[in-house]
């Protein structure tokens, strides 16, 4: 089963001008232009990061690359200082593919299979592990956290600065965690991995903004939030 999740990031462009804002250590905010006008100082590639994911119920922060999930290159990978790496940081490019201005829609990542072997054996059991335990994703987009927003069984909106990997419900029926939110996620000793998000990017054009000077440093106020909408089958891919 399949999980859908939409995502509204706000981010920003500048040309020829520099965005400031709150950042995390080694990852600045950058400008973005079109493919035709990209440069190295104006990028038309949008990079998803990810993080480490961590739970609430667990003291063990797992590196994004333990879960047999989909990869990217370590090549590009931003380098952590040494608290960074204490407090269990693991930034690294994810395998979203992102240009600005340009939309995509039902892109595949990538495709994962399992046999009756141990190597998957081994990597079913930690992805159940990870569900089980509600371990959280923590992406980052134009070095901003995306936190995750969602009503609560009481009606209430609670947001997050990660999403779940999945959930649980028990062998008694009882849907704990992220499986709450739907009354769908019902089957007894059944896991529910997430798997399929739907990303928004939107952004500030500063060019026709009245304050703009070409060279002129532009400080930019940013708001990330994520919006969950669940549902069992995939409707459009």
């Amino acid at each position: 089963m399949v999980l859908r999740m939409h995502w509204v990031v706000i981010s920003c462009l500048a040309l020829s001008s520099f965005c400031s804002a709150f950042y995390l250590p080694g990852l600045a905010p950058v400008n973005f232009c079109e493919a035709p006008k990209s440069k190295p100082t104006c990028p038309s590639n949008v990079t998803l990061f990810v993080n480490h994911l961590d739970s609430d119920q667990s003291v063990i922060p797992y590196e994004y690359h333990s879960f047999d999930f989909c990869v990217g290159s370590e090549e590009e990978s931003p380098v952590e200082n040494l608290g960074q790496v204490l407090f269990g940081e693991r930034i690294r490019p994810s395998r979203y593919q992102i240009s600005f201005l340009q939309s995509q829609s039902c892109s595949k990542v990538c495709s994962k299979s399992y046999t009756n072997t141990p190597s998957s054996t081994e990597k079913l059991r930690l992805l159940q592990r990870g569900m089980r335990l509600n371990y959280q994703h923590h992406w980052i987009i134009d070095n901003m956290p995306v936190t995750f927003c969602f009503n609560n069984q009481q009606d209430v909106k609670v947001c997050t600065t990660g999403f779940p990997m999945g959930c649980y419900v028990d062998a008694n029926g009882q849907p704990r965690d992220a499986c709450v939110i739907d009354p769908r996620f019902n089957q007894p000793d059944s896991y529910y991995i997430f798997n399929h998000v739907d990303i928004t990017i939107e952004y500030r054009d500063m060019t026709q903004d009245q304050n703009f000077l070409d060279g002129e440093q532009v400080r930019v106020n940013f708001a990330v939030s994520g919006y969950f909408i669940p549902f069992v089958t995939v409707q459009s891919c």
